[in-house]
């Protein structure tokens, strides 16, 4: 199979980028922290600092998934399953941190908890009134924030497909051709026989073995005041769903 010089100079330009980007920083990494030996790394990975970093980014973690999963989960279900005001709005809000870089992030959050904030200016005068040393920049709340604002968008846009699939599945197990275990039908229970009196039935869907249709209401042409009435053309193939 021979390839045009084109798809030979984006497959170049993509390899090129992922080992340079991705493998060469990875091999470096691991390079310079074994170039002292396996018990060197060992015993630097035990150090007071390395243990309460890991200690922080575990606590930071469980925090976020906890926070994610629940707000996550409301956000998608809300979006996915009701029209609102504001609909567009809120999905655009949650993206934010896809447009925004993390320094833009970490900068905003400095400037609404840090001393100088507006929040941070507030959490001063409750430390001064009730004697207590709440901080959340440069602490273990505000690694949290910043952790929950850039992985936020990722639950929430991983859960909004999975609600729709569901949505869609539960529509289709509602059609008439699956609720009367049978082919579809031209018309519902819901339907006054007389607007279908002179009407045929449709052909048989695809997904019911083109089985002949039934029709509740009359298939001959009748009379109306004395005048024929013809009848009408069958329907073209239709998805069950489409009921």
């Amino acid at each position: 199979m021979k390839h045009s010089k084109t798809e030979i100079a984006l497959l170049t330009i993509s390899v090129v980028f992922v080992v340079v980007m991705l493998i060469v920083p990875l091999v470096s990494v691991l390079t310079n922290s074994l170039a002292e030996g396996w018990d060197f790394y060992v015993q630097a990975l035990t150090t007071p600092y390395v243990l309460s970093a890991l200690r922080l980014t575990l606590i930071a973690t469980v925090a976020a998934v906890i926070v994610n999963t629940i707000v996550g989960l409301g956000a998608a279900w809300a979006i996915s399953k009701f029209d609102f005001r504001g609909k567009h709005f809120l999905t655009t809000l949650i993206d934010i941190p896809f447009s925004i870089s993390p320094v833009i992030a970490g900068l905003a959050f400095i400037m609404t908890f840090g001393r100088m904030g507006w929040i941070g200016q507030w959490i001063e005068v409750l430390n001064d009134y009730w004697g207590t040393d709440i901080q959340i920049v440069f602490a273990v709340p505000g690694v949290i924030l910043a952790t929950i604002f850039v992985t936020f968008p990722f639950v929430f846009r991983e859960i909004i497909p999975v609600l729709s699939t569901n949505a869609a599945g539960r529509f289709s197990s509602a059609s008439p051709c699956r609720r009367s275990n049978g082919p579809c039908s031209t018309a519902s229970s819901s339907v006054r026989p007389g607007r279908w009196a002179n009407s045929v039935p449709s052909a048989p869907c695809r997904n019911c073995a083109a089985r002949p249709l039934r029709c509740p209401w009359k298939s001959t042409p009748s009379t109306n005041r004395g005048r024929p009435m013809p009848l009408r053309r069958p329907l073209p193939y239709r998805h069950c769903s489409s009921y």
